[in-house]
């Protein structure tokens, strides 16, 4: 028997106890007591386990319009062909987006290579930062931009 059955038994007996002598009422043996005990103690244990029930749909519930509240929406991230582009309107357009996604040909052109460029740290993931790095534009072949990093013990930032 937990904590709130013990509880809920103890209420019932001091009922009783109460009753025998506010109004004279007197069992008429042990198995009597016992079973008028029984019917209002299972009760307040069906009562206890209904609140129970309440209390955990209502916590869910909760968790659940904290989770959708504090969630961030899902924006979609634009892509674009850096070789195309001027330095300076690459930088401009990651500057706007926050974040974009650059395709260009590898240094021998036979592969199609591509990333992720970010403004700032803002838009790394927790424990990731922005590092310097390069995109071949039409007027520029190391454009200047930030992708993000892990951050380790060997390389910290």
């Amino acid at each position: 028997m937990d904590v709130k059955g013990k509880q809920a038994f103890l209420e019932c007996r001091r009922q009783l106890a109460y009753l025998s002598e506010r109004h004279r009422f007197q069992p008429a043996s042990v198995e009597s007591t016992r079973a008028t005990l029984a019917i209002p103690f299972r009760q307040l244990l069906m009562i206890d386990r209904r609140k129970e029930v309440r209390s955990m749909k209502a916590a869910a519930a909760v968790l659940i319009l904290t989770t959708i509240a504090t969630a961030e929406p899902a924006t979609a991230i634009s892509r674009y062909e850096s070789s195309s582009k001027t330095c300076a309107s690459v930088q401009q357009l990651i500057a706007s987006e926050r974040a974009a996604i650059f395709r260009y040909p590898s240094r021998g052109g036979r592969i199609v290579l591509y990333d992720r460029y970010v403004a700032d740290d803002g838009q790394c993931g927790s424990g990731d930062y922005a590092a310097r790095a390069y995109v071949p534009t039409k007027d520029n072949p190391l454009c200047p931009v930030h992708n993000c990093k892990s951050s380790s013990i060997f390389n910290p930032h």
